[in-house]
């Protein structure tokens, strides 16, 4: 991802947008946006679609039924209802069944994890090892008209994101150290006013 918004700046993009569309992936994302904000003239964001589904605060109140925290975050209400809605003949309905988070189960105030939240020192390893079937969350509760509006909400969301982040001026840059550093900026970081 680093290579691929470094080419995109090199060839004159100065607003790039990762856009993602599994949880895990954050992390990595997050830090290929954070080194090519660095290392390039360029500016980049990187969100995952579902966290559009948040910027209305009255939707996802209206939309969701399961629990919080862990009704949603994997093959869960929230993602079988958008495949029901995008491929639903696709969708194998006979085997919909709701599945436990085993590490939510231990009502841990610091380790919990659902798609629009998580604790302050969530484990996250292999899903096997937390979940018996790889669902997380009760897509039992999940319908094809759930998916209609939770893929409109999103698509006006990020619409109106483009649109904000496409006219918001650069961040700018300041040296704020009191003597010049001793070495080279690491990583092929641009320095300050290049």
């Amino acid at each position: 991802m680093l290579d691929l918004t470094k080419s995109l700046a090199y060839h004159g993009f100065k607003k790039i947008i990762l856009l993602n569309g599994h949880g895990s992936n954050m992390p990595n994302l997050d830090l290929a946006a954070r080194r090519a904000n660095l290392e390039t003239d360029a500016e980049c964001i990187c969100l995952g679609w579902w966290n559009l589904l948040t910027v209305d605060k009255e939707f996802l109140p209206r939309w969701r039924q399961s629990k919080f925290p862990g009704g949603c975050a994997h093959a869960c209400e929230l993602e079988t209802s958008l495949y029901l809605y995008l491929d639903g003949g696709n969708v194998r309905k006979d085997l919909i069944k709701n599945g436990t988070i085993s590490f939510n189960e231990d009502q841990s105030p610091f380790c919990w994890v659902d798609l629009f939240a998580a604790g302050p020192a969530t484990v996250i390893s292999w899903t096997s090892s937390y979940s018996e079937t790889g669902v997380l969350g009760e897509p039992e509760l999940a319908s094809e008209e759930k998916g209609r509006q939770v893929y409109e909400e999103a698509v006006k969301q990020l619409l109106r994101f483009v649109r904000w982040w496409h006219s918001r001026p650069k961040d700018v840059r300041r040296d704020r150290h009191r003597r010049p550093p001793t070495i080279p900026i690491p990583w092929g970081q641009r320095p300050i006013g290049s």
